[in-house]
């Protein structure tokens, strides 16, 4: 699968390929969480483990563990 996108960006060159190479990965966690291609295929195309791809899908899901380097600093709802 070929997914091509255009953007009128004035930016130099080290910059373009930097966010290249995000939305790429952003490209294929989204495509993994849409459940249009296999964790496999999304670890294999990002160099990284079945576990990785999960955990990476997992922290874009929730923007607090994000921030936070995956500690949320709060219990789970029901856990003190």
């Amino acid at each position: 699968m070929k997914l091509e996108i255009e953007l009128n960006i004035a930016a130099d060159a080290a910059v373009m390929a930097g966010l290249q190479e995000h939305l790429r990965k952003e490209a294929i966690l989204a495509l993994f969480a849409g459940r249009k291609i296999p964790a496999g295929k999304a670890a294999q195309e990002l160099g990284l483990t079945r576990i990785a791809v999960l955990g990476s899908v997992e922290a874009a899901r929730n923007p607090l563990r994000r921030l936070h380097g995956g500690r949320l600093g709060v219990g789970r709802p029901g856990h003190r």
